[in-house]
């Protein structure tokens, strides 16, 4: 066996391991593309969820080590670590010298906030560790960088644009190949979904982000799935016999089968705003709702993306499927219009708000209508139109 088949053996044997000490963690190791690439130090993920490693570095540590560095790199981009980045005016797009030195306290930080929750793994020598400057556990890597700044000597970790900061030299760049920032918000919620069937055996801090993830501050998820049950009842009803299974009241009259009432399936739009004011946060919470409607009604839906013009993705049923098209203005009466042609009982628009306006009157052919108006990254409220009186509106507040 040559060293490149060795190597790639202790890769898959590290992934299952990892799977071993936290199961939960799958739907994100599974879709992580490992790229073997001498450019790298040791390992790091970028943006997109491709994972670099160095083929010395991993035949070089054990492979217990090298599962605690697959968690480790997971969980960089589980927790968000890039768009946290961001928000504290670390850039991707800045070469700056002054740029580097905030992602390198920042890439320390979110070490320390995901270390001190791998006690199931071991890691490789020289990791850090809220201890290693003397800091709390269970700490946010927020509190962590605002502490760490204080501190005159950082020790200097090697990651990628995953974890937050510039680009690195050893990455591939937006070329297309990486997971979008709508099924990432997918794969989180799938992870977060998992871990929460451990919950009482979670690391502290696993447990608070799979809570974070399943039970935002703002609780909108819980109104837009009361609104969709709302909606399935008030379209639906037990309206026809089935014998596919038995009716509860069988055990009163034995020896006659009795059928059962079943309703049917409600015929469900959702239109997804793709217009230029959507940000890639904003199209990645809107498909993983997307994919929590899917969850809810266990069918297939219609799907509109729309900027000014409607663009079908047609029936789907996992939101893997939707392709989403536009760029443009925004104007979702046309999208509601050709969902109208399909005489939806349920329709449930996602967009910022940012419209050219909404029609006075419903479109004829739609029955419920919901928009869920999400808070853009980009805009401030004050530009939005009021909405239609004949939709249920359900506003969503980033926290």
């Amino acid at each position: 066996m040559n060293k490149n088949e060795d190597v790639d053996l202790k890769i898959r044997a590290a992934r299952l391991l990892t799977l071993k000490n936290a199961p939960y963690l799958g739907a994100a190791l599974w879709r992580m593309r490992i790229i073997k690439s001498d450019r790298v130090p040791t390992a790091g993920v970028d943006k997109w969820w491709r994972l670099y490693v160095n083929s010395d570095f991993v035949a070089k540590i054990s492979t217990e080590e090298l599962a605690g560095v697959w968690a480790h790199e997971a969980w960089h981009l589980l927790r968000g670590h890039a768009r946290r980045a961001e928000a504290l005016g670390i850039s991707y797009e800045d070469k700056s010298a002054e740029n580097a030195a905030r992602a390198e306290i920042w890439n320390v930080a979110a070490d320390c906030e995901i270390n001190d929750d791998l006690k199931d793994f071991k890691l490789p020598a020289g990791v850090v560790y809220p201890s290693t400057f003397g800091l709390d556990n269970d700490e946010l890597a927020e509190t962590y960088y605002k502490k760490l700044q204080k501190k005159t000597k950082v020790v200097t970790v090697s990651s990628g644009s995953g974890s937050g900061g510039p680009q690195r030299e050893w990455e591939d760049g937006p070329d297309g190949t990486g997971v979008s920032a709508g099924e990432a918000e997918i794969i989180r919620r799938k992870v977060a979904e998992d871990a929460a069937k451990m919950a009482g055996s979670l690391p502290a801090g696993v447990e608070r982000w799979t809570k974070e993830i399943l039970q935002p501050t703002v609780d909108w998820r819980t109104l837009l799935r009361g609104a969709l049950r709302g909606a399935i009842c008030n379209q639906t009803g037990k309206v026809d016999y089935t014998y596919y299974k038995p009716s509860r009241r069988q055990s009163v009259v034995p020896n006659v089968v009795l059928p059962c009432l079943r309703g049917p399936s409600p015929k469900v739009s959702v239109i997804i705003d793709t217009s230029g004011s959507m940000s890639g946060d904003d199209l990645g919470a809107a498909l993983a709702e997307t994919h929590g409607v899917l969850q809810t009604l266990n069918t297939s839906i219609s799907v509109y993306s729309c900027d000014t013009e409607p663009y079908k993705c047609g029936l789907v049923r996992s939101a893997r499927d939707i392709r989403l098209v536009g760029g443009g203005g925004t104007d979702m009466m046309p999208a509601l219009r050709e969902a109208a042609k399909e005489r939806p009982d349920i329709t449930v628009v996602f967009t910022d708000g940012y419209v050219l306006g909404w029609d006075k009157e419903k479109p004829r052919g739609l029955k419920d209508v919901i928009i869920v108006l999400i808070e853009s990254t980009e805009y401030s409220y004050s530009g939005r139109p009021p909405t239609p009186k004949w939709a249920e509106v359900i506003e969503v507040t980033r926290t």
